[in-house]
């Protein structure tokens, strides 16, 4: 079996084949495809040691919006690995959940803003009409 260090695939490709046993890293989710498809055909990772430094840039008002557009990567890469893909790639749980709950708050908060009854409106509104004992 080779195992890939995945810092070196992105330079060279035939310098990242190196003879020794797989084990799991995070990899950061643009390389987490490249890392499922080695691992597809019977490569493993290896940690590197290089390391990077990025400087904070400014975030604009629309920072977070554009940070949100990522969970379109979470679905391709579902439809591409299966649902396991996240464990197999060592990336963490990504941030769909609260995104969906943020999300649902907000279409809540605008409902009841609309329709000026209140938050307890909306929750009936969304509830279908039906009270709960």
């Amino acid at each position: 079996m080779h195992v890939l260090g995945i810092n070196a695939i992105f330079h060279d490709p035939a310098a990242a084949l190196v003879p020794d046993g797989p084990a799991r890293i995070h990899v950061p989710e643009p390389a987490a495809d490249l890392a499922l498809r080695a691992l597809n055909a019977g490569h493993g990772l290896v940690l590197g040691d290089r390391q990077i430094t990025h400087p904070v840039l400014p975030a604009g008002f629309w920072a977070s919006v554009r940070a949100e557009a990522g969970n379109a990567d979470d679905i391709l890469m579902w439809r591409m690995h299966g649902p396991s893909w996240r464990n197999r790639a060592g990336e963490g749980r990504g941030l769909i959940r609260r995104h969906v709950l943020t999300t649902a708050a907000g279409l809540l908060a605008l409902t009841a803003a609309l329709r000026r009854r209140g938050t307890a409106a909306a929750v009936d509104l969304v509830l279908g009409g039906r009270r709960r004992p």
